[in-house]
């Protein structure tokens, strides 16, 4: 009986390899890209600071590549640049946000069960006012992500962190030390047909901004807990016989912050549509299980929402409303 299981166990072990799913022939090499336009609306909720809510365009492209080093790995690689503006948190300025972000993925995928990646990315974050860059927030992203095949469905899970160069002072009175971001998120696509895909996902991270004013004889601040809450619903539909898809997209991203009973907050919410270019994939399902499949939220873009909030933790500097944390 133990040689019978020993037997089996052991058939099972050599046979999975073969039986796995491969990627096949015509789909080695896949791309898409696309390009988008949108508004956008960030509600403040800043209390004691001139800070107004802001509404404004935007214009973003992408660009995806996955290769397959053999039937089984595969690596894919993503450009993503984006511009919103003018965005007027003061009268008479107007702040443009510029988003730069690129990623690689290096993945095991079977297109008929399921696929596992380690990624890494770089996220880059600029506001400039009347054509000066006032503040550039950079981040490194590094993580792991999952998908499940259901038939019609996708699951997609993914969980990352955010690292940065610690803040130093500027000569200035005061400055921001950013700190460490986790992030998990959860994606759910379903295809109605091969070409009609539903998406609904949500992004959650915690981390630290310090917030630090120049007193005497030196700096006076605190670390401020920040929480990060990023949603996403999207339709994409590609027309049977073309390479070309049409999607879109409702994205809220709200970034809460509280320290010593006071809380700031601003929700950024988009409307988008955009066009997609699909290179070596027939269909958008296709895509999906044997091409590009992989995207990362823009962590940094959530953080950096947080430039038009502050804190003051000593009394002669604006707003004067926060005392020191215990």
């Amino acid at each position: 009986m133990r040689f019978r299981l020993t037997a089996a166990i052991a058939a099972i072990a050599v046979a999975t390899p073969v039986l796995a799913g491969q990627v096949s022939d015509s789909h080695r090499a896949t791309a898409v890209i696309d390009g988008y336009l949108g508004v956008i609306s960030d509600d403040l909720d800043n209390p004691g600071t001139d800070a107004l809510d802001a509404v404004g365009y935007l214009v973003g492209a992408d660009g995806f590549f996955n290769g397959w080093i053999d039937g089984n790995w595969a690596v894919q690689f993503d450009l993503n640049a984006e511009i919103a503006g003018p965005l007027e948190y003061w009268p008479g300025a107007g702040t443009y946000r510029t988003a730069l972000a690129g990623a690689a993925h290096v993945a095991y995928r079977d297109p008929e069960q399921f696929a596992a990646a380690l990624f890494g990315a770089v996220q880059q974050v600029s506001d400039a006012v009347d054509g000066n860059v006032e503040d550039t927030l950079a981040y490194a992203l590094l993580g792991a992500e999952a998908q499940a095949y259901l038939d019609d469905l996708t699951l997609y899970v993914q969980a990352g962190v955010a690292l940065t160069e610690p803040g130093e002072p500027d000569g200035g009175d005061s400055y921001r030390d950013y700190g460490t971001f986790g992030f998990v998120r959860g994606v759910l696509r379903y295809f109605l047909t091969d070409n009609l895909r539903l998406q609904a996902e949500a992004t959650y991270g915690q981390g630290t901004v310090g917030y630090y004013s120049y007193g005497v004889p030196d700096y006076i601040g605190a670390d401020v807990p920040v929480t990060l809450t990023m949603i996403r619903l999207q339709a994409d539909y590609r027309p049977d016989d073309s390479d070309f898809s049409y999607f879109a997209a409702y994205e809220a991203s709200l970034n809460s912050q509280e320290v010593s009973g006071v809380a700031r907050s601003s929700l950024a919410q988009r409307v988008m549509v955009g066009v997609k270019l699909d290179m070596g994939a027939e269909t958008l399902k296709t895509r999906d299980r044997e091409g590009v499949t992989w995207d990362v939220p823009q962590i940094t873009g959530a953080i950096a929402q947080g430039n038009s909030l502050d804190y003051c933790f000593i009394g002669d500097c604006f707003p004067n409303n926060v005392p020191l944390p215990p």
